[in-house]
């Protein structure tokens, strides 16, 4: 497969590393600040680490700065393709617009043919993107035909084509994203439930593509959308206030023009960075198993509420790895074509650096509150992360396999 239009993060998930990455800094900022008011003065390892922390915010807003400045230069400027109001090929009246990034907009639109409301992923005119338009039409294409009797869980579609110059695709419309949920209900876990039975439709609609000789990429919460977001707010005692839960956790699968097909070239960077294989970071080629990692870095932030890698950074993600699921196999390190960040077999990272001692404070080893809760379910939730999350990819387990889990099989036919 020829190389698709890279694609940065969007903007959801840069104003989601911003807001957690701007908590945890204030969170350490309050505790220093408490310190500090029982002395006249900090030490210097805390004004220094208070420095680090300020640079670090420093070079994450200056590298969103770099990135929009890039795109913006590339000719992707975030403006309206289809104004609203428009009607599109005479048939798809524009209502608002549900969501842009690099490659267009996506616009809420009356089909005027059968009255319903529809999805448009509207592209702009630029030839890679027509192309990648085109390729994710040929994948949702296949899915279809394979999928007779709608038990996939991937988006279907219901029309495409080329109008005065712009590529267009329509849709169902469907609801808000996982993350979007989870975002407006204050990162509040999803019940345990509806995690097992969320990461249940992934793994099938994983297996699905797998089967039919296709990766997806670039699973994430945002590529995960409801069928109906519809909830009802429900009080919580532990945390003394209401919480939503959504009625009905049916989803489908997104964003399919990332899929690769077996046979066809790789490209060697693949997936967001929060949801990326260790094999992927270490150049060392990928495969099926790439998507499982995938979704166990989603198991365990529907269970938790928090993105296990939150980084920009291929060393700190490594270091990330290393703090929750222990060393990386040597056998990894040898073959990797990132040695630079190894000495003498073993990742080249200070732990008592400022991003050391960050990553050591915020991260905790996978089992070490997991194994002790007393909570069944939350241990079982464990063993198929770890599972999932496992260094080797030919020793990790497959999203078929995943789906007679213990978590998955026992939870999804209770509910």
């Amino acid at each position: 497969l020829g190389s698709q239009p890279q694609r940065g993060s969007d903007d959801e998930r840069r104003r989601r590393s911003q807001s957690l990455g701007s908590k945890h800094r204030s969170s350490r900022s309050k505790a220093r600040g408490l310190k500090d008011g029982h002395g006249s003065s900090a030490s210097r390892s805390q004004r220094v680490s208070s420095r680090h922390g300020k640079r670090r915010q420093r070079r994450s807003r200056e590298r969103a700065r770099r990135k929009e400045s890039h795109e913006h230069h590339k000719g992707n400027k975030q403006i309206a393709v289809v104004p609203i109001g428009d009607v599109i090929k005479h048939r798809f009246e524009v209502r608002k617009v549900l969501g842009e990034g690099s490659f267009g907009q996506v616009l809420e639109c009356l089909d005027r043919h059968t009255r319903s409301l529809v999805a448009v992923k509207a592209l702009k005119r630029l030839d890679d993107y027509r192309e990648a338009a085109k390729h994710e039409v040929d994948v949702l294409d296949t899915i279809s035909k394979a999928d007779r009797n709608c038990r996939s869980n991937c988006i279907v579609t219901i029309d495409f084509f080329e109008w005065h110059k712009h590529f267009y695709i329509v849709f169902p419309l469907l609801s808000s994203s996982v993350f979007s949920f989870l975002e407006q209900n204050d990162y509040e876990p999803y019940p345990t439930e509806h995690a097992a039975s969320i990461t249940y439709q992934l793994c099938e609609a994983v297996t699905f593509m797998h089967n039919l000789g296709m990766c997806h990429t670039d699973l994430k919460p945002e590529n995960i959308l409801f069928l109906d977001a519809d909830y009802e707010e429900i009080y919580n005692d532990r945390k003394g206030r209401y919480v939503r839960v959504v009625k009905d956790p049916r989803i489908k699968v997104i964003d399919l023009g990332s899929a690769v097909v077996e046979g066809e070239r790789h490209p060697t960077t693949i997936q967001t960075r929060h949801y990326r294989a260790p094999e992927v970071v270490l150049e060392q080629g990928w495969s099926y198993p790439a998507d499982v990692w995938s979704v166990g870095c989603i198991l365990y932030e529907l269970v938790t509420g928090q993105c296990l890698f939150m980084t920009h950074d291929n060393l700190e993600h490594l270091a990330m790895m290393e703090r929750v699921l222990g060393p990386l196999p040597k056998q990894m390190i040898r073959n990797s074509r990132r040695r630079r960040y190894f000495r003498h077999d073993r990742l080249d990272w200070d732990v008592d650096s400022s991003d050391g001692r960050y990553v050591r404070r915020h991260l905790k080893p996978l089992g070490e509150t997991w194994l002790c809760s007393p909570d069944l379910n939350t241990r079982l939730a464990y063993d198929l992360v770890r599972e999932m999350l496992t260094y080797e990819p030919e020793c990790r387990i497959t999203c078929k396999r995943a789906m007679d889990h213990p978590f998955l099989m026992s939870l999804v036919s209770s509910s």
